[in-house]
């Protein structure tokens, strides 16, 4: 058995939609495939857990907007961090779709003091940068952010309890590049980390607009 994180959000054309697979190794021993499914609140509280039983070779979408819908907005998100453990064989995604452009996204990054995880950020006017913290265990994390920009690389840190998900919004996170992006576009990396070991999970959502409408992406 495994478990891993995902992050679910969901508002204004965006919604998403959990895909669950059957335990492939068990079609030959004939049994389903047994995942516990507990989604989390931006807060920390576990508001749904579920066992969800899939027959071999067969498949599953779950839509998130029905299990998620009674939590707050945060940012214009409402969003959950989703903990499944599953049969190792087994696999998942989410599939995130707007009124534009519909992707898949994986299970969130594991990071720690010696293996941050980096994304790279573009400053522009129709970008909007989302990075995505989450504690997935039962003591608190101090998550590190810093923004690697030219001639700067201002840090913050955050104190995320547990099970808790912080949602930040990278421009005005980091103003002081924002402003200067005003003039021109601006690259950069975003660096995530913790002091504790494979403890904080993290991840980068991204909102462009456009003439027609809003599209959006995970960032690898």
């Amino acid at each position: 058995m495994k478990t891993l994180n995902y992050w679910g959000p969901c508002g204004g054309d965006l919604s998403s939609t959990l895909h669950l697979s059957g335990n492939e190794d068990g079609i030959k021993q004939g049994s389903a495939a047994e995942y516990l499914l507990k989604l989390y609140s931006p807060k920390g509280e576990l508001f749904k857990e579920l066992s969800i039983g899939i027959d071999p070779g067969k498949a599953l979408s779950v839509e998130l907007d029905n299990l998620i819908g009674e939590l707050l907005p945060d940012l214009g998100f409402r969003h959950s961090l989703m903990s499944l453990t599953m049969p190792d064989s087994c696999a998942v995604g989410v599939r995130l779709k707007s009124a534009f452009n519909t992707f898949f996204a994986g299970p969130l990054r594991k990071v720690s003091t010696l293996e941050p995880a980096f994304f790279p950020k573009l400053f522009s006017r129709s970008i909007s940068s989302y990075l995505i913290l989450s504690n997935p265990t039962e003591n608190p994390i101090e998550a590190i952010v810093r923004l690697i920009a030219p001639n700067r690389a201002p840090e913050n840190n955050y104190e995320l309890k547990p099970y808790t998900t912080k949602l930040i919004s990278v421009e005005a996170e980091f103003d002081e590049i924002t402003d200067l992006s005003m003039k021109q576009r601006i690259s950069s990396y975003v660096r995530t980390r913790c002091k504790t070991e494979n403890a904080l999970a993290v991840g980068m959502f991204e909102q462009y607009a456009t003439e027609n409408g809003c599209n959006y992406i995970m960032v690898n």
